[in-house]
């Protein structure tokens, strides 16, 4: 949007309407500040996220609702907030959307950054310098004080976190919307019970984005591979099967989309198709990571990787008695993976993984543990075969990180 004033623009009116040239500037400055997000360039599937996500926001409501899109990484749920913010901006007096908090948080520079940046976008005129961490969160409060707004903290790990830019319910104006990404419940289920404790009606909700269905999953993978939503005709079996291997999550999809585009040799499909079968994509495996590194150096991490090796589809009962033995305390442990929603425990009480998260925690392992013979865990058939023929084997108590000697 570009706007041009005259240098007169404003020298002709009576003195009793002075008001209307500075009402007009700051209407002005604040549709400027509610600037759309970037999307993807090829969006699937995003209706019914839309639909669910208004649900739980209840714009007819005047009261505050605060919205939790929680889930692993790679599935989606920042292009989720940002398509709800672009949609829902001009609802709203003011908006601001902040990306990154976790990692920011780090830093009580990056802190205070993101604080300026709050303030900026809600604020009309000038502001003064924040000077640190609290002094921002004081300031945020004088900003926001009874003004109708829509804000977006992204990837939210503590409850401090979202703390920092939203410290009180009351700051806000009468029909406000906050929105928070994280991949951990346990933010969601403290404001929870902090702000639905005493209300008729939920102000704090939460949404998990399922995965994409297999129709959604090939779409978009063709559209990043292809430029266009089906297959050419001679790749549409390759195409379904490399599809599939993503297991659903958007970022993947892409990313293995993009690395085959203007790629016709048929040869090298069946080679990605056979590499991802083994291997998870680089870009998947960076992202998922960072789920699975909060939990190093604690029982959380032993219980994942049980899971990942040795229980994916077993009763929870079966390995329970295990971890509780190894004092691994597993209750709580077990309920921390699910939170962080890298374990799953379904309606058989049998656990489950997500297929990319499962194999990014393989090859984390792999990469930590490079010969076989130190591996406390082995899952394939051949691989264990080998140890147990050309090695001894012996067991280990539960605190030793091998069990092959």
């Amino acid at each position: 949007m570009l706007l041009q004033f005259s240098t007169n623009s404003f020298l002709h009116f009576p003195s009793y309407q002075g008001k209307l040239p500075e009402k007009a500037v700051k209407k002005v400055l604040q549709m400027l500040k509610k600037s759309k997000m970037d999307l993807p360039e090829f969006l699937v599937g995003k209706e019914h996220h839309e639909e669910k996500m208004e649900e739980l926001l209840d714009l007819d409501s005047d009261s505050l609702r605060i919205v939790g899109i929680h889930g692993m990484g790679c599935i989606g749920k920042i292009v989720i907030a940002k398509v709800i913010y672009n949609k829902l901006s001009e609802w709203f007096d003011f908006c601001c959307f902040l990306e990154n908090i976790r990692e920011n948080s780090e830093s009580p520079y990056n802190v205070v950054k993101l604080q300026s940046q709050l303030i900026f976008d809600l604020a009309i005129g000038s502001f003064s310098d924040i000077v640190h961490v609290e002094d921002g969160s004081r300031k945020i409060k004088n900003v926001v004080e009874g003004k109708r707004v829509l804000i977006v903290l992204d990837d939210v790990d503590e409850k401090s976190q979202f703390d920092m830019f939203v410290g009180d319910s009351k700051w806000f104006g009468l029909g406000s919307r906050i929105i928070v990404t994280t991949r951990n419940k346990v933010v969601l289920n403290i404001l929870e019970a902090i702000y639905n404790k005493n209300n008729l009606v939920d102000v704090c909700r939460s949404y998990e984005p399922p995965l994409m269905n297999p129709n959604h999953s090939l779409q978009l993978f063709c559209y990043h591979a292809f430029r266009q939503p089906f297959p050419l005709k001679d790749y549409a079996l390759d195409a379904g099967y490399i599809a599939s291997t993503a297991a659903g999550l958007s970022l993947a999809l892409k990313s293995i989309g993009l690395s085959l585009l203007g790629n016709t040799d048929k040869a090298s499909w069946k080679q990605t198709l056979k590499d991802l079968n083994k291997f998870p994509n680089k870009v998947v495996l960076e992202t998922l990571r960072r789920s699975i590194k909060v939990l190093e150096n604690q029982p959380e991490h032993c219980i994942f990787l049980d899971t990942v090796y040795l229980f994916i589809g077993e009763d929870y009962a079966v390995p329970f008695y295990m971890w509780e033995d190894c004092e691994l305390g597993s209750i709580n442990a077990i309920k921390a993976n699910v939170l962080r929603s890298l374990i799953k425990i379904e309606d058989d009480n049998c656990l489950w993984i997500y297929d990319q998260l499962r194999d990014v925690g393989r090859q984390i392992f792999r990469e930590e543990n490079k010969l076989l013979r130190e591996q406390s865990r082995l899952w394939r058939c051949e691989e264990a075969v080998s140890i147990f023929n050309n090695h001894s084997v012996r067991l280990l108590d539960s605190n030793s990180s091998s069990i092959l000697a």
